[in-house]
């Protein structure tokens, strides 16, 4: 069931999460395709670790991350999935430049704009009053854990990343509306093309 939906503003904003492997990209996707302007927060994130002014402090609190003074991604991933300490660490750096470029996207929306942001630990972090609308997508646990095998992923891996995030119970008790993706995406796909144009009928111009 469709929550009210109302234009806080001249933009509409989506927080877009999901348990690890629920298929938050492929949900991102659908909506890029029907107009919306889509972030990732993961993306944010990576692009901030390249960020000059960050980068020395990177060094000396993450220095196994490096090779020949060149950050390596999968093991500052492997560091900081290991250890809630160094993950918080690495969120307080980086949070700021994310928060900017999340901010400057906002601004930069035309009037009647959506934007969706696929951010993992919506919840988490305390986001979701950023929104006018949370979603959240939801997958049965053996599927989830299914695609990310074929990703490569141990299910050590699975477990121990599962762990830094709320439950997908939790998840889709705070959200606004929670859109099932226990098929394929084609069949994700109308679920979240009726919602875009909801939200668009609802607009006061």
């Amino acid at each position: 069931m469709v929550p009210e939906i109302l234009w806080s503003g001249s933009a509409f904003l989506i927080g877009l999460t999901g348990a690890i492997g629920s298929g938050k990209s492929s949900a991102a996707a659908v909506f890029a395709a029907s107009g919306a302007v889509v972030l990732d927060a993961d993306r944010l994130a990576k692009d901030a670790l390249l960020d000059p002014g960050i980068q020395s402090e990177l060094r000396v609190r993450f220095a196994p991350a490096f090779e020949n003074d060149i950050l390596v991604p999968a093991r500052m991933a492997n560091l900081v999935f290991e250890d809630k300490t160094r993950l918080k660490a690495l969120t307080d750096l980086t949070y700021p430049i994310i928060r900017r470029k999340f901010a400057d996207a906002v601004g930069s929306l035309p009037d009647g704009g959506i934007l969706v942001y696929d951010v993992p630990l919506l919840f988490e972090a305390g986001l979701e009053g950023d929104f006018d609308l949370t979603i959240c997508i939801s997958t049965d646990p053996a599927i989830r854990h299914e695609r990310l095998r074929k990703r490569g992923l141990s299910d050590s891996d699975i477990k121990r990343r599962e762990e830094l995030q709320f439950s997908s119970a939790e998840k889709e008790r705070r959200a606004d509306l929670v859109i099932s993706n226990n098929e394929t995406q084609a069949d994700l796909a109308p679920k979240i093309q009726s919602l875009i144009e909801e939200i668009r009928s609802r607009r006061v111009k």
